[in-house]
């Protein structure tokens, strides 16, 4: 596998300005940002030494996916979980880790001491086995060093390698949102519309190059109380049936070989909306206009990116329907903790950020609208990856 130079040369300009010998990543974003791919196992760690020579250590069972999907230069396996043989991963890890650093005399690391993963608790983290090797580093090494903040703010900045495949990411994501329009329909229960949004999200692997697709589980809200959840990070679907005028919300994250994407999108079944759902549809749909004018490269906050769209909402009389801010970091995770796009943020908006942008109104009796498109910053202008349909409407391929 072909590596992302630009991403190996960051990481390598991060140790020299930290005087560091190595870094250690045990957190699966980090590992990825490391290697080119998922862990997708517990206890993979990914080394990388001063001169830019990356290392992995997994269990056994993922040695050849390894060999073949990842730029790793080395890989050290482990027989966990293999025989009969009782074998301790976090003993196997620290061995490797104390060979690693005799043969390539590394003294100091900075490691992945804490993480931010803002998204659904559906299923547990894999943070929580590598505590115990984390507190081997000081022992195995002469010194060790969190520079969790260091590698989330290396981590906002995307190479040209990790936006092609935030745009595949976000290919799978379209998918999903076509289903999304074309099989809500009357009679339809929300959890059977999720269903058939997952399965769509799982039939994208081995197209476009994707490899291996996921998603968390599809986030349907209808009628005009369940789509007013405008906080909760849970919302899952329901057994309620859809009706003839409902409005229905779709809020989905998910991954094309550990890529995420996080997306939005509202419909009104049988394609009938109020006429106060098309005015905030369209206030919304400008609201992201005025936030993308507004962009200056590198010289323009997420606070001040939020003014510009919170006037234009303003300004259709929707003050009091705003209940959150217009959007985060995305990419090597669901929700990524910087740039954020909020009231009040000083996070500066430069080149290669990609972020959401998912301005919403809310309204007693009316329901939620909230449309999410994920975007890439450039230098000098702004591409929208989610550029597919987001209208209250039948699905169609053409965008307004």
């Amino acid at each position: 596998m072909k590596k992302d130079e630009l991403r190996i040369q960051s990481l390598v300009k991060l140790l020299n300005e930290k005087n560091l010998d190595g870094l250690v990543f045990f957190h699966p974003e980090n590992v990825l940002l490391g290697s080119g791919m998922m862990s997708s196992a517990p206890y993979t760690v990914c080394l990388v030494t001063g001169s830019g020579w990356i290392i992995i250590i997994s269990p056994w069972w993922r040695k050849e996916t390894l060999q073949s999907g990842s730029w790793a230069d080395e890989i050290f396996v482990f027989d966990w979980l293999k025989g009969l043989k009782e074998v301790s991963p976090v003993k196997s890890v620290c061995d490797f880790l104390n060979e690693i650093k005799r043969k390539w005399r590394i003294e100091t690391v900075g490691y992945d001491g804490s993480f931010t993963w803002l998204m659904p608790s559906y299923t547990p983290s894999s943070f929580y086995p590598y505590e115990e090797i984390k507190s081997n580093l000081t022992r195995i090494f002469g010194k060790a060093i969190d520079i969790s903040e260091d590698i989330r703010q290396l981590r906002s900045i995307k190479t040209a390698y990790e936006i092609e495949m935030l745009r595949r990411a976000n290919m799978v994501a379209k998918q999903a949102a076509k289903t999304f329009y074309e099989n809500a329909k009357p009679g339809m229960r929300e959890i059977d519309l999720a269903a058939d949004i997952l399965r769509t999200v799982q039939c994208q692997a081995g197209k476009g190059g994707v490899k291996f697709t996921y998603c968390d589980p599809p986030q349907i809200t209808s009628g005009t109380k369940r789509t007013l959840r405008a906080y909760g990070l849970t919302s899952p679907a329901t057994a309620r049936k859809l009706k003839a005028g409902d409005l229905v919300m779709l809020e989905l994250g998910g991954c094309a070989d550990g890529y995420w994407f996080d997306l939005t999108r509202n419909l009104v079944v049988g394609g009938r909306p109020q006429t106060i759902q098309e005015k905030m549809a369209a206030a919304i749909k400008e609201s992201i206009a005025a936030a993308f004018s507004s962009y200056v490269a590198g010289n323009k906050t997420g606070g001040e990116l939020v003014g510009a769209a919170f006037e234009v909402l303003g300004r259709y009389g929707f003050r009091k329907g705003i209940r959150h801010g217009l959007g985060h970091g995305v990419g090597f995770s669901y929700h990524e903790d910087r740039p954020l796009i909020s009231l009040g943020s000083k996070d500066i908006i430069e080149p290669c950020m990609v972020t959401s942008v998912e301005p919403g109104l809310y309204l007693t009796g009316i329901g939620g609208i909230r449309i999410e498109e994920n975007v890439f910053w450039e230098k000098d202008k702004v591409t929208v990856l989610t550029s597919f349909h987001n209208d209250l409407y039948e699905w169609s391929e053409e965008v307004s």
